[in-house]
């Protein structure tokens, strides 16, 4: 599909982050797109309007009740409230878009035609704002500089309270064994049961003592949250004078903690369960790569 190989290639997305974008994209398309063909057919023209609160819970119920959501919906459906679903379909149509320009400039590498219906329909249509095209190259400047930022803010902190915890490391523990069994579970996909004698430990509970997985995750959160609030208005205000800005001092709070918790519960659901692969959310990728980057060894203890 054109949307997967876009997302994987062009933006480096995880596989459950392009999962997570095609299943809003089926969302708007059964919900948002279905109303504005019945007002072309009604002939009613003029500008594009942006979901409303309706369309826009239809679309969160049409997520939920999706494969991979149909047995937790009433746990899933509140983190999908309808300023949050905008949010989402606005990245993604901006994330489209940057790869048309990008392609149009001869910066990319042309994945698929930019004149196919599955392109420019997601493009043309899914612009809830129909903004002047002036501003889709700005629009575009901000989604990279707002995702760097965010994946520099991951990088940063995992790194902190990585050497944090090496350094308050009971001293009946050794750094080597926290690393290793880190790169283990998140880089290799076991479970604590299989790490534990690979790292001179007697079984799961004293691997989950050793990592403290739970209090490893919601440092990295509040740390990582810290920074995005400290450097993310001051991106937003570069832009304010984009219609489509307008508000995000009121919902950016509520946005990036959106974001920050849907990476941290990512890979809670993907390392509770034994894999015997390296997991792929966005959390993990980023832990190995700081682990490899460190040259640990993942060998017996």
């Amino acid at each position: 599909k054109q949307l997967t190989r876009i997302l994987g290639e062009f933006h480096s997305l995880s596989q459950v982050e392009i999962e997570q974008a095609t299943g809003l994209l089926q969302s708007y398309h059964a919900i948002y797109r279905q109303t504005r063909i019945q007002q072309r057919l009604a002939q009613s023209g003029g500008r594009c309007q942006s979901p409303t609160s309706e369309q826009l819970v239809q679309m969160a119920e049409v997520i939920v009740q999706s494969k991979s959501f149909a047995k937790e919906k009433e746990a899933v459906l509140p983190h999908f409230q309808p300023e949050i679903v905008l949010n989402r379909l606005q990245v993604l149509a901006a994330q489209l878009r940057q790869y048309r320009i990008a392609v149009r400039k001869g910066g990319a590498l042309q994945l698929t035609s930019i004149e196919e219906p599955a392109v420019q329909t997601v493009v043309n249509q899914m612009e809830t704002a129909c903004e002047p095209n002036d501003d889709a190259e700005v629009q575009a400047q901000l989604l990279q500089r707002y995702r760097e930022i965010f994946l520099t803010g991951l990088d940063t902190t995992i790194g902190q309270v990585t050497c944090d915890r090496l350094a308050t490391m009971p001293r009946k523990r050794s750094p080597k064994q926290f690393l290793t069994a880190l790169h283990l579970m998140h880089c290799q996909g076991l479970s604590m049961t299989e790490i534990a004698p690979q790292v001179d430990l007697g079984g799961q509970s004293q691997v989950s003592r050793l990592l403290q997985l739970p209090e490893f995750r919601t440092d990295i959160r509040q740390r990582w949250l810290a920074i995005l609030r400290d450097r993310v208005p001051e991106l937003v205000r570069e832009f304010e004078s984009l219609d489509r800005l307008q508000g995000w001092d009121q919902r950016l709070e509520q946005v990036l903690q959106e974001e920050v918790e849907s990476v941290i519960q990512e890979t809670v659901a993907e390392a509770s369960a034994a894999r015997h692969r390296p997991l792929t959310s966005l959390f993990a990728l980023r832990l190995c790569h700081y682990l490899d980057a460190l040259g640990e060894p993942t060998n017996h203890v």
